[in-house]
């Protein structure tokens, strides 16, 4: 293979397990001090963009609040505060995503226009393959007593600007795409006015 990773070339790479999003590899790869990693571990999903986007996360501002869900996760104790997310499908835009997920996870239906783009990020680049788009709504109205029961969704709360805040700096049992979202859309909404 030998793909130039910064300061490291990509020797050798092994399919060590899969699932329907995700291929995982164990990859052999030359340092630039010349010492070799013989299990360094990537997270690939099987569905990006050119542009190596794999999911998207976002936040809807309604009523003078930020809208998260509070879910439980299978492997944790704790309610995990997140906004809408989820994987991109093949042949599918990171915006149709966030139009999808929106309306699965939150019940809101809202045009391609309205949807304001946050820029991406990479969730862990030492692991995972991939980038996340993020995007805020501006909406009129939200449903507060909406809930799909799909697996990582929850009940849905309203934070007020100054709570959203608070949670930014205090809360540890968020998503980081949340947080990242979460930061990106208050600035926006502080500065768009």
């Amino acid at each position: 293979m030998n793909y130039e990773l910064g300061l490291a070339k990509l020797i050798d790479r092994k399919l060590v397990h899969y699932n329907s999003k995700f291929n995982i590899y164990m990859d052999e790869i030359l340092m630039a001090n010349n010492e070799y990693v013989y299990d360094y571990l990537t997270i690939q999903p099987r569905v990006r963009t050119d542009t190596c986007v794999a999911g998207i996360c976002i936040l809807v501002f309604a009523s003078g609040k930020f809208w998260l869900m509070r879910s439980r996760r299978v492997f944790s104790s704790h309610d995990i505060w997140q906004a809408p997310a989820g994987f991109i499908e093949s042949g599918e835009t990171s915006l149709k995503a966030a139009l999808r997920e929106l309306e699965e996870e939150m019940g809101l239906k809202v045009q391609m226009h309205e949807i304001i783009e946050l820029g991406s990020f990479w969730p862990d680049a030492g692991i995972l393959d991939c980038k996340v788009d993020l995007f805020l709504v501006i909406a009129h109205k939200i449903n507060p007593e909406f809930y799909s029961g799909e697996y990582g969704t929850g009940l849905i709360s309203g934070l007020t600007p100054e709570e959203l805040e608070e949670f930014i700096l205090y809360s540890s049992d968020v998503g980081g795409a949340t947080l990242v979202c979460s930061t990106r859309a208050l600035y926006y909404i502080r500065n768009s006015s």
